[in-house]
């Protein structure tokens, strides 16, 4: 049989060619400079369809002190509606600058982002993206439609990377694990294993998932060691796959103390991180993304504490994010719960904050909230805790 050998990459032509449907909010201010209470500090939210323009004012704002919080990405195919997003706080007498990195080829990224890191960047966030092409290809692979999604679609990782005051030195070092997924191949058993022997410095933070050519997919974990901290001892990880009964399967070794560090979706596989923290046992509850405030009415349990965000996926054609989660600890009856507020910062008609919205996010800072994290759900949602 004949096989077309299509190889797609998540180049620059991506990055640039997002949708310009969101409006750029030059670093909204959403608090005021000075506030009662601890967090005094000054807010700016910031969002833009595209990420060369995003980068630009991130780095306005960094130098004026502004310190990335929290950075998203938002949408669903990048050819089609793609924006990202940033909540900075401000930190007197100290810069910033930004920069961005891809890798289209998985085997490099190792390579590129220690390059990065030393001229003194570190990686901040990493944005998990989804492009389709919109050519029409003859498919000779039975029983692959013609302009079948599966010949279409490209996946990868943009890089947030972050300086601090122009430093110039290496401050952290990076290393890439990298499952190959196919016919014989076992991703899972091959990142465990270099998870269980991988020296005690280095910490996993994040999943990616690459596909780079027509049957080239891989899933792959981003782990960095910080060179000014001390570790004593290694921590043992776990890496969890599962596509039917992820809750349970994440639930299984966070009853042994396991507590959950990162996770996605790719397609109807879910994906997860998880780092082991004492005996206590503990559970997980999982959060509707898109249908968060229903959600939460309905399956909120009593002693739930907000911990993270799960990364959803998006296929072809698709205008935003499917299956993103909000992730909830339950510590246990005997351990400290926490107050939870959700405030939707834009929505449909407004791509930036009101007035309004600024007031409450003051109030909320002046009463010791602190912003835990901000998803996107019709609109930019924050999530306070206290």
């Amino acid at each position: 049989m004949k096989i077309t050998k299509i190889i797609f990459f998540l180049s620059i032509f991506l990055i640039f060619t997002v949708s310009t449907s969101f409006a750029q909010s030059g670093g909204k201010d959403i608090s005021e400079n000075k506030v009662s209470g601890k967090n005094s500090e000054k807010v700016r939210f910031l969002n833009s369809a595209n990420l060369s323009r995003f980068i630009e004012e991130l780095n306005e704002l960094g130098k004026l002190g502004y310190r990335v919080d929290r950075a998203f990405n938002f949408g669903g195919d990048a050819n089609l509606s793609q924006g990202f997003g940033a909540v900075l706080n401000l930190e007197s007498g100290n810069t910033y600058e930004y920069d961005w990195l891809t890798s289209p080829n998985k085997n490099y990224l190792e390579s590129r982002i220690n390059f990065r890191a030393e001229s003194g960047y570190y990686a901040v966030q990493t944005f998990a993206l989804t492009a389709c092409d919109d050519k029409t290809f003859e498919s000779d692979i039975e029983p692959l439609p013609q302009n079948s999604t599966f010949l279409r679609l490209t996946k990868g990782d943009v890089f947030l990377l972050e300086r601090k005051n122009g430093n110039v030195k290496k401050t952290k070092d990076y290393k890439v694990f990298v499952g190959k997924i196919g016919i014989g191949k076992n991703p899972s058993k091959e990142l465990q294993t270099a998870l269980d022997t991988v020296s005690k410095e280095y910490r996993p933070f994040k999943i990616l998932f690459n596909r780079g050519g027509l049957l080239d997919f891989s899933v792959s974990i981003l782990l960095e060691d910080d060179l000014n901290q001390e570790v004593s001892q290694k921590t043992d990880y776990k890496f969890v796959k599962q596509i039917n009964g992820f809750e349970k399967e994440v639930n299984s070794p966070a009853r042994n103390g396991y507590r959950f560090l990162s996770g996605r979706r790719v397609g109807m596989i879910k994906y997860a991180l998880m780092a082991k923290d004492s005996d206590t046992a503990v559970s997980y509850n999982f959060i509707d993304q898109n249908k968060y405030e229903k959600d939460l009415a309905k399956n909120f349990k009593q002693g739930d504490v907000f911990q993270s965000l799960f990364i959803g996926d998006s296929d072809c054609d698709a205008s935003k994010t499917t299956g993103g989660k909000l992730v909830f600890l339950q510590p246990g009856k005997d351990a400290r719960t926490a107050d939870h507020k959700y405030l939707r910062l834009t929505d449909k008609k407004n791509n930036s904050p009101t007035d309004e919205t600024a007031t409450e996010v003051k109030r909320l800072l002046a009463e010791s909230y602190r912003i835990s994290d901000v998803f996107y759900s019709d609109g930019v949602v924050l999530v306070f805790t206290k």
